[in-house]
């Protein structure tokens, strides 16, 4: 049990000559108060007063074991505490759920590329989907530790665009697997217009092509 006393702001031992508040400084929080929001960060030499109030990014509530960074700065009485604190989120565990709806969206795409099978284009177009899928993860993931550092952002129109060139399975895990722009109903809708895009031309692709004949021709007529 962590008594009273101990959270006090005015136990902060004293650290010498420290780094800059600009420094990132990464410890473990060894000491926590729930009810009033406040403890104490160890980088291994110091213990650092910390504050809800100066977390920037915390995917829950702060715990003892909890690895964080922060940058060193001062309170109000000129005390030095830790400041910029981000609790990094390091995702979610996959369920079942997760591939077995990914398998069914699958399905389609899979048997337009099986009616290739053993053709060159049939190998070319399944290892294109798992590579394109492996750069929308990573980029999700670095879009992800950049919103999490408060960095500079990778744009929603080039993961729009990966999803686009056939990374959208990949796209598909990384919303689960890290909590990312799977709540944004703008993204969402961008998202799965992709998705549908693909099992329609996976469709079209079986019945060679009638349905954008039939799309074009159309068009055409309104010209």
């Amino acid at each position: 049990m962590i008594h009273r006393a101990s959270m006090s702001p005015l136990n902060v031992k004293p650290l010498g000559a420290e780094p800059s508040g600009n420094a990132t400084c990464k410890g473990i929080i060894t000491e926590w108060n729930e009810a009033k929001g406040y403890g104490f960060i160890d980088d291994g030499k110091h213990r650092v007063f910390a504050h809800i109030r100066d977390f920037t990014e915390r995917p829950h509530n702060p715990k003892p074991g909890d690895k964080v960074t922060y940058s060193l700065g001062t309170d109000r009485q000129g005390r030095t505490c830790a400041q910029r604190i981000n609790l990094p989120f390091s995702g979610v565990p996959l369920r079942p759920a997760h591939f077995i709806v990914l398998a069914v969206l699958l399905i389609t795409p899979g048997i337009a590329i099986a009616r290739l099978f053993w053709t060159d284009l049939a190998w070319a177009l399944s290892g294109w989907v798992v590579l394109a899928s492996a750069v929308t993860y990573g980029l999700y993931a670095w879009d992800k530790r950049c919103a999490q550092r408060g960095e500079w952002r990778i744009s929603e129109k080039m993961l729009h665009l990966w999803e686009l060139l056939g990374g959208w399975p990949g796209a598909f895990l990384a919303q689960r697997r890290l909590r990312h722009k799977s709540s944004k109903p703008s993204y969402q809708f961008t998202f799965w217009l992709i998705v549908i895009l693909h099992h329609y031309l996976a469709i079209d692709a079986q019945l060679q092509w009638r349905l954008f004949t039939k799309a074009r021709v159309w068009f055409e007529s309104l010209g």
